[in-house]
């Protein structure tokens, strides 16, 4: 029976099952399994509560299991006594037809939209109707004369959404609602989602109405003809709207990896020590582990799978001359079943992770009658389904997340709330965008199908993201082209030149100067030794192996005071810089190379040396330049640039 249901091996449990066993073979008065029947199985039923004061609570389960395994087995040919289940859902019209408080022919309107309206989840259509009823009681107190929605006008619909931006919680709520005596006690004003809820459900109703007939109490109805737009008249004011922004609700880093870690180290004796003894260790770490990584919805975990699990081994990539660039590796994905956006997809998720899932699958009880999938309607062998039971709703926030928050050694609530499963989905996505991932791989992660809409209420931004955009922008901070020449060796030139403002004639100008950076006459060149004019510079940019480069060159000290003080002084800021020298050039020798010998008395010894000194800093340079600015090493270019400012340096 363990084999095809998977019930507890666990030590106790195994005692338990033995001792309903045996007791059922005395009251046989046969040793063996195949001379039970179901009068014996009714007759320990009722024997239980004789024998031990509680054994009815505690061992009708060990006699549900003996009576499963008998069935199984073909000895009975159907159970005859059941498991109690839990509370029965209530069919949500049975509990609205007899509220006094709602007119009954706006309550039979809200009954008829909840079950006649096709293609909505059930959960969506409950709280539209609800959201109903509240206008319905709004309607029998302050217009009783309403109570059809063709009564409705577009005066009435702008006197109800401003009703509904001043409302309290609480307001025309049913007195049985659990929550009914706290907002009483003590009124909050409703949030601006819950206003925008509110009026998304009358806007949803009344468009609904246009487009399609009803049967209200017997009677077909035709659509309802209107002079006013739904969607217009029950608009969510603007600043209702502005005050609902995005709030992703993720973990603390700190808190995330501590539960990572618990995920990964889960073991038999941290299930013992929590006494939980109903799965397998092996169904709690698949599930802890997916919940961590994958970045699934608590339902889209639920309806996994056997088999969802695909790997793939990529190749290795390689650029164009043959450079290995990526190693072979396997890949692993996830087959997400279909939500309530989008079909069935692939995920990508860890090694790890694909291993615990197969770990389980290959001790998951086979013999289990496959349930139906309540989206697709066909019957599924569920990934987390144990002794023909699918894993709970609450299974993830009630238990699994408890149990690793004990184990990490932190609070289930924190600053936000309560950690619960879907805020794995916000921690993930600020956690991959923190790593650089680009916004639209993260919907695609997330299974979004507008993530420029979504996913600000899921990604939080990096608050320091927009101050490192502002300084690399700020004109103080500023970055300025150039132009890198890898061949410059050849020629015995200098091998960066920087772009200075283009020339009235809209051509470009150059410094090659190396100490630009400290030159304060930067963003007005006095045009000295090192000044480059356009047909130079032109020349220069159609030099092979030149390529453009972004430096960042601050200004100067000097410059940024006399900025800061130029409402202070007295006179132009331009001829008090004008006194500023420019920074002189590392040597005679520079220019010499540059520009052409200007002077004859340079001895050609020193020529020689400072070449050689300048050739070295140039190679140095030259790899530097290519760590900072080649970021893609597969592309030609690349290694194009690698390879000369190797032999570069191997020249020097």
């Amino acid at each position: 029976m363990r084999h095809w249901l998977g019930y507890s091996e666990h030590g106790e449990e195994k005692k338990c099952f033995r001792r309903i066993c045996a007791l059922a073979m005395l009251v046989n008065r046969s040793p063996y399994a195949d001379a039970l029947s179901a009068q014996v199985i009714l007759a320990i039923n009722e024997l239980l509560p004789s024998v031990l004061p509680r054994a009815r609570v505690d061992r009708r389960q060990d006699l549900i299991r003996l009576q499963t395994a008998l069935c199984h087995l073909g000895i009975l040919d159907e159970p005859v006594i059941f498991v109690p289940k839990g509370k029965q859902a209530v069919h949500p019209p049975t509990l609205w037809q007899n509220d006094p408080t709602v007119d009954p022919i706006w309550l039979a309107w809200a009954c008829t939209f909840y079950e006649q309206t096709p293609h909505q989840i059930e959960k969506t259509l409950r709280k539209t109707s609800c959201y109903l009823i509240i206008a319905g009681r709004w309607l029998k107190e302050t217009h009783p004369e309403i109570t059809h929605p063709s009564q409705w006008s577009e005066a009435l619909a702008a006197e109800y959404v401003t009703y509904t931006c001043q409302a309290l919680r609480g307001d025309y709520m049913s007195p049985s609602h659990h929550r009914y005596t706290q907002f009483q006690e003590a009124p909050q004003q409703l949030s601006p989602a819950g206003m925008n809820h509110r009026l998304q459900a009358m806007r949803v109703f009344f468009s609904t109405l246009q487009r399609r007939g009803y049967m209200v109490d017997g009677s077909n109805t035709p659509k309802l003809h209107l002079t006013w737009v739904p969607n217009e008249a029950f608009k969510t004011p603007d600043d209702i709207r502005a005050a609902s922004q995005p709030n992703p609700r993720d973990v603390a880093e700190d808190t995330w990896f501590k539960l990572i870690w618990a995920a990964c180290t889960l073991s038999k004796e941290h299930l013992e020590g929590a006494s939980i003894f109903k799965y397998p260790l092996a169904y709690y770490r698949a599930a802890s582990l997916i919940w961590i990584t994958a970045a699934r919805r608590r339902d889209e975990i639920r309806r996994l799978s056997v088999g969802c699990v695909r790997r793939e081994w990529a190749s290795e990539m390689c650029d164009a001359q043959g450079l290995q660039v990526e190693p072979a590796e396997e890949f692993c994905y996830l087959r997400v079943p279909t939500n309530k956006m989008r079909g069935e997809f692939y995920v990508p998720i860890p090694t790890y992770v694909a291993d615990a899932i197969e770990a389980w699958e290959s001790v998951r009880p086979p013999n289990q009658k496959p349930l139906p999938d309540r989206k697709t309607h066909k019957p599924t062998n569920y990934l987390f389904q144990y002794r023909n039971e699918h894993i709970g709703p609450t299974f993830l926030n009630d238990s699994a997340i408890p149990l690793l928050c004990k184990l990490a050694g932190v609070s289930q609530t924190d600053i936000v709330g309560r950690i619960t499963s879907h805020r794995a989905r916000a921690t993930t996505a600020t956690w991959m965008r923190k790593m650089g991932m680009a916004p639209a791989d993260i919907g695609k992660l997330l299974g979004h199908t507008n993530p420029a809409r979504s996913l600000p209420w899921y990604m939080r931004e990096d608050k320091h993201h927009l101050g490192r955009a502002h300084r690399k922008a700020n004109p103080l901070e500023r970055y300025v082209a150039a132009i890198l020449d890898t061949n410059s060796h050849a020629r015995s030139e200098p091998c960066v030149f920087y772009y200075l403002v283009d020339g009235p004639d809209g051509r470009p100008r150059m410094c090659g100067n190396p100490h630009f950076s400290r030159c304060i006459h930067q963003m007005m060149c006095q045009e000295c030794e090192a000044f480059i004019d356009s047909e130079q510079a032109e020349v220069i940019e159609k030099r092979e192996g030149a390529f453009i480069i972004s430096v960042p060159v601050p200004l100067p000290p000097q410059m940024v005071d006399e900025l800061n003080e130029q409402d202070e002084a007295v006179g132009d800021i331009t001829t008090r810089l004008a006194a500023f020298p420019p920074p002189t050039l590392p040597s005679l020798i520079l220019t010499h190379i540059f520009f052409g010998p200007l002077v004859e008395q340079i001895d050609s010894a020193e020529v020689v040396k400072h070449s050689a000194i300048l050739f070295g800093l140039r190679g140095r340079f030259a790899k530097t330049i290519c760590k900072m600015w080649v970021k893609d090493s597969s592309s030609k270019p690349g290694v194009s640039l690698q390879q000369k400012s190797a032999d570069a340096s191997i020249h020097d």
